[in-house]
């Protein structure tokens, strides 16, 4: 059971509290609004241990389970070139939860989810991929903002769309 805080929300939790609805509201848009994005994941790692403490039960992500065609290669794939492995231990950060709508163009239509991994340092990463003979893709002038970071797609071999997220100098530690 989560604690609870004092009686009464603080300005910054109803700050957080609209930042977060107009992220939503511009992702279901399925345009996200750059600045809404910024503003939401620059608050979310700046809350105290009692506004956290004072949320819901759900404090992370426990798991990303999915089907797969060959789950033993597609594990394999997965540590090999990303080092994402059957219990990974991530760096904090945030994390974006956004149902998006049935009809967006942000990832391919016949998959039902994409996700996106934050990376230390894209140019690395994506040259490590390249060079393992996998496509990148990059769009600097869509994709990329000081205020939301840098972004790449890549797929893995059964061709499931993968986000890799620079995140702004803002928001590393």
């Amino acid at each position: 059971m989560a604690a609870t805080a004092s009686s009464g929300a603080t300005a910054e939790s109803a700050h957080a509290a609209a930042s977060t609805g107009l992220m939503f509201e511009a992702i279901q848009r399925g345009k996200p609004d750059q600045m809404a994005v910024a503003s939401t994941l620059s608050r979310v790692d700046t809350l105290s241990p009692t506004e956290v403490l004072a949320m819901p039960n759900v404090i992370g992500i426990g798991g990303f389970f999915f089907r797969a065609k060959d789950p033993d290669t597609l594990a394999a794939w997965y540590k090999t070139h990303l080092g994402v492995s059957d219990f990974w231990r991530q760096a904090t950060g945030a994390t974006v939860f956004a149902p998006f709508k049935q009809d967006t163009d942000y990832f391919p239509a016949d998959k039902q989810w994409m996700i996106n991994f934050r990376v230390d340092d894209l140019d690395q990463v994506a040259a490590e991929l390249r060079a393992a003979g996998f496509q990148v893709e990059t769009r600097p002038d869509e994709w990329d903002s000081v205020e939301t970071g840098r972004f790449a797609r890549i797929h893995d071999p059964e061709g499931n769309a993968i986000e890799l997220w620079e995140p702004p100098a803002a928001m590393r530690g």
